[in-house]
């Protein structure tokens, strides 16, 4: 029985296959970004994430955020 993709799944297998493919950029890149702290400990880049950080403490800009239903070339070309 052959079965059509649908673009639910589509979708899910591209997101998978695009996490698969970062992985191994992500050790790299976190080792490249390692700065020196001035107690002598290493700084990571991407590490510390899962500590809240109150929003007057923060810094640097907002985020932008685009959201639309139409993901075809058109509908993305209308965001940007």
């Amino acid at each position: 029985m052959k079965r059509n993709m649908t673009r639910r799944n589509f979708v899910k297998l591209a997101g998978m296959a695009v996490a698969l493919a970062a992985l191994p950029g992500c050790v790299t890149l976190a080792a490249d970004t390692a700065v020196k702290k001035p107690d002598g400990k290493q700084k990571v880049a991407g590490t510390g994430g899962e500590h809240y950080v109150p929003y007057q403490e923060r810094q640097g800009a907002e985020s932008v955020v685009y959201f639309t239903r139409d993901l075809s070339a058109a509908g993305l070309l209308q965001i940007s």
